[in-house]
């Protein structure tokens, strides 16, 4: 499993492209990337995509996690 922590600097990103892209043969069982969008009310917000160029589509999950990582919660994005 390869995990990727990505900086995109508030200029986006489109995964399903990045996923079309990735090398044949893919050494690796899955591919996730992990990237901080923000810190908002007392809570991180992140996004984590599974990169699925098989498919064709990318998921996406919001993870908001408090800043004394007291709770945290996640939904589809």
């Amino acid at each position: 499993m390869l995990i990727v922590f990505l900086n995109a600097g508030g200029g986006g990103w489109t995964p399903n492209r990045v996923a079309k892209q990735l090398p044949h043969p893919l050494h690796f069982a899955a591919v996730w990337v992990v990237g901080l969008q923000y810190v908002e009310a007392g809570e991180y917000v992140y996004s984590v995509t599974e990169l699925n160029e098989s498919e064709g589509n990318s998921f996406t999950w919001r993870i908001r996690i408090l800043r004394d990582f007291d709770s945290w919660a996640v939904s589809s994005c």
